[in-house]
């Protein structure tokens, strides 16, 4: 199930380029978890090759972590646009 929480948040951001951070995705599962347990499933996921980090930041494509890191205020703008497309769905 966790599993199936993560990808369907990071699926979500996929389409934004956006990475997330620890704090981000926990807040966006679909679903309570410790923020420990989730750190653990993500490192099984990454050891898999299913989702990629650079230490900060998750996605399930490697080139949304660089442009996250090199687009982080440009990021920050897209966060606000998904936040509110997120509310009106």
């Amino acid at each position: 199930m966790l599993n199936n929480e993560i990808n369907k948040a990071l699926h979500y951001f996929r389409f934004f380029k956006h990475a997330l951070s620890l704090e981000e995705l926990h807040f966006y599962l679909g679903c309570k978890v410790d923020l420990q347990d989730l750190r653990l499933k993500l490192n099984e996921l990454i050891r898999k090759e299913k989702v990629y980090s650079d230490a900060v930041w998750f996605a399930l494509e490697k080139s949304h972590l660089d442009k996250k890191s090199k687009y982080l205020d440009l990021n920050k703008h897209r966060m606000r646009q998904a936040r509110i497309i997120g509310s009106l769905i």
